[in-house]
Order: C-alpha cells, then structure tokens, then sequence
C-alpha cells in the first residue's frame, strides 16, 4: 500500500496561495458577468471592508459578538469536561448523558433559540446559553470516550495506592484524556463558531 504524500515547506504555503488566488479569480470572473448589486467586485468589497473597520459600530459589534462566543464556549468546554469526567467514572451517569446527547444534539442550534428567547427574554443571555449548548455536546462526548478508554492498570494502581475519586479524576483520567480533551475543544469551537 502505498502512502499519500504531503506537501511541506515552501509548496504548502504556495499551494494555500495558488488556493486563494483561484477563488479570488472565480469570484471576480462572477463580478464581471453579474450586475454589481448581486456580485461586487473584490476592490468594491475591500474597499468597503476597510471604511467599515473604521467605525466605532463596528469595533463595538465585535466586541459584542466575540464576548459572546467566548463565553458560551469557556461555559461549554468547562461543563462539557466535567460532565465528560464524571460520566466516563460512573457508569449509571454515563448513559444517560450519552443517550440526553444523542437525542439533544440533533436539534439544529438555531431551534434553540425562541425557546431560550421565551424563558430569558432578549439580551446576551439566550445567545451565550445556545453557543454554549452547541459546543457541549462534542466536547462531552469527546471527554467521556476518551475517559472510557482510560488503561484499567493504571486505574487499579492509583487505587491500591489509595487515590479518592476526585485524585483518580485529576491525577489519572484528566492527563490520559488530554489529546481527546483537546479535540474535543476544537470540535466544540466550531460548534460555537456556527451557533
């Protein structure tokens, strides 16, 4: 079997450059072809672009908005990990997050909102509760998979040397799960980032 080789160096970033040029060119090969109210050209948009970083609407507006995803993401990744922990430990817990996951996680993150709407009324809150919401689920499921494949010997070690729980969390499940955990919060940012 043979392997796919990969591009490095200096061909990568030139392939990521040659990657953007074509979808600048095909963008502006639309403009030209397309009246300038469905399409506009790439200068009119950068033009636009730059007069509209300027004003202080703007600034605010992004301030806004990225509050907002960090919130709802550090709230996310926070339960997210320990209701990942906890549910990898317990077996009784395990499940019925997996199958609440399951069920939950196949509401679309848009669904959400005039429910949250209705019970918080208008404001931050309903927004940071729904980003949190779609990035808990990968995060939770990434945690708690990751727990459940933790090594049974060095659990009993731990054990035999007296650890409590909350030491087998912190000192054997939490290191072992760390390369999922960290997965997971990648999947979760672009949970967030959609919602």
């Amino acid at each position: 079997m043979s392997q796919a080789r990969r591009l490095t160096g200096p061909r990568k970033y030139l392939a990521v450059v040659l990657a953007i040029l074509f979808i600048l060119l095909i963008w502006q090969a639309a403009a030209w072809s397309l009246p300038a109210f469905l399409m506009p050209g790439i200068p009119t948009v950068f033009e636009r672009l730059v007069t509209t970083i300027q004003q202080p609407e703007f600034r605010e507006g992004l301030y806004g908005s990225m509050s907002r995803l960090g919130s709802g993401y550090g709230f996310a990744l926070l339960f997210g990990t320990g209701f990942g922990l906890v549910g990898g430990v317990l077996f009784f817990f395990r499940e019925i997050l997996r199958s609440a996951i399951v069920i939950l996680q196949s509401i679309p993150s848009i669904a959400w909102v005039p429910l949250f709407l209705i019970v918080m009324g208008f404001g931050n809150l309903p927004i940071i509760v729904v980003v949190a919401l779609a990035a808990f689920f990968p995060m939770a499921l990434s945690v708690m998979n990751a727990t459940e494949s933790v090594q049974p010997v060095h659990v009993s070690a731990a054990r035999v040397m007296g650890a409590s729980r909350w030491q087998l969390l912190r000192r054997v499940y939490l290191p072992a799960v760390m390369p999922e955990l960290i997965t997971g919060a990648q999947l979760a940012f672009g949970n967030a980032w959609r919602a």
